[in-house]
């Protein structure tokens, strides 16, 4: 959850919170594999700050794996937010997507709402944690609805 707090800023467009996303889990993954490639050749003096900071305790191949996970979960959280921030901010989403992903995405970049004049809050930094709010109460209330559901055993038929 602490780690949302700097992307605030930066995620006001689903595109920039797919580039900040994509941009993380490039940086988890290839620190993983780094960490767990070379955490066999790690002096003693310096072994524990070394873990402390990136907790290198599993394979090569699980490492690039939980940096991938890790990476595509915080990127859908970003876009998430993104795009929610950039619906209500502005009526489109992926804007400029050609710009992060090239001139063959530029389908991605929709209209929403066409000649709607924005909501300027929701794109600036206060918006983004407005916006995480918002969809952290929703989960909860979808979670705590799904909780209560009680299923009823049914009698087995002879």
């Amino acid at each position: 959850m602490l780690a949302l707090c700097p992307t605030m800023a930066v995620t006001s467009t689903a595109t920039h919170g797919l580039g900040m996303g994509l941009a993380t889990m490039a940086v988890l993954t290839i620190s993983n594999l780094l960490i767990s490639a070379v955490r066999h050749w790690v002096s003693p003096e310096v072994r524990i700050p070394v873990y402390i900071v990136f907790i290198a305790t599993v394979g090569i191949l699980e490492a690039v794996v939980d940096g991938l996970m890790i990476g595509f979960g915080f990127t859908l959280a970003l876009v998430t937010i993104g795009a929610v921030r950039e619906i209500l901010g502005s009526g489109t989403l992926f804007t400029e997507a050609h710009l992060l992903l090239g001139e063959m995405f530029a389908f991605l970049e929709i209209t929403l709402i066409p000649e709607y004049k924005g909501f300027l809050l929701m794109l600036l930094p206060p918006g983004g944690f407005l916006t995480l709010g918002f969809l952290l109460a929703g989960k909860r209330v979808l979670e705590t609805r799904l909780s209560t559901i009680v299923t009823v055993p049914q009698p087995l038929s002879v």
